[in-house]
């Protein structure tokens, strides 16, 4: 008995978009990984206590939330692609809103930084799932959601990985009568 050859995962032309919209996946998982790390220079930065930090977290998946009904209306008007550049441009001003954030020191304003720049992930998300189904045969859309989605928790790790040398070269130079 001869076994039929699996579709490839995708076709030639759609390579380099294929590879492009897979990364975003990677990209916005490290997104959402900075909250993590915001919180504790945050409750440092502007004296908050456990709730008001909360608001970090609410500010971003709030703004996911918020943002992802209008996302699907927005692309059934102008499609996949331009809707992705839609979510890059909001994650974009979502970033570069951190340095005004800054220069005023004011939480509120870095808040609706995050809540901006969730709303881009999200645009960027509702797109995506879809958009990459379509780059490729249609036996193979479930593998290539599959395994761009895969990369979300490498994300994740790599983010937990990277911060491993840092905190072994913190230990390494602490002098050693000093508690950790």
């Amino acid at each position: 008995m001869t076994q039929i050859p699996a579709p490839p995962l995708t076709e030639r032309r759609y390579t380099i978009p294929f590879l492009l919209i897979t990364s975003l996946f990677f990209l916005w998982a490290l997104g959402v990984n900075l909250n993590d790390i915001l919180i504790p220079h945050f409750k440092k930065t502007f004296a908050l206590n456990d709730f008001q930090s909360s608001f970090i977290q609410a500010a971003f998946f709030g703004g996911y939330f918020l943002a992802a009904l209008p996302a699907g209306w927005l692309m059934s008007r102008i499609g996949y692609k331009r809707g992705i550049l839609c979510g890059l441009f909001l994650c974009a001003v979502g970033a570069l809103l951190f340095i005004p954030s800054a220069k005023a020191g004011v939480y509120t304003f870095f808040l609706g930084a995050l809540f901006l720049m969730a709303c881009g992930q999200s645009f960027l998300e509702v797109a995506a799932n879809p958009y990459i189904t379509i780059l490729g045969p249609p036996e193979t859309a479930v593998r290539r959601l599959n395994l761009a989605q895969s990369l979300t928790p490498s994300a994740q790790s790599s983010r937990r990985f990277s911060e491993r040398p840092s905190s072994l070269r913190t230990q390494a130079t602490r002098p050693p009568n000093l508690p950790p």
